[in-house]
């Protein structure tokens, strides 16, 4: 996703959960290993605390759709 519109996308969706509510979401991997200002406040906000799992999806999982964007399957309970 362009400007890491995916940390938008899931930040927004986990803050409208209730708790004990759960979202599992598919992002971009870049989320586990960007050092840039969003991706590691995302990490420290959300991912660090409220993340159960985080698994690698295979490479090229979404290439049929278009895309080689290498993405990981993140599980949050707030």
């Amino acid at each position: 996703m362009k400007s890491q519109q995916d940390i938008d996308h899931v930040t927004t969706a986990f803050g409208l959960l209730a708790d004990g509510g759960v979202l599992v979401a598919i992002m971009s991997s870049g989320v586990v290993f960007r050092e840039n200002k969003k991706t590691v406040a995302f990490r420290e906000d959300l991912l660090d605390k409220c993340a159960v799992s985080i698994e690698e999806n295979p490479r090229g999982a979404f290439k049929d759709s278009g895309t080689m964007v290498n993405t990981v399957m993140i599980k949050l309970v707030k």
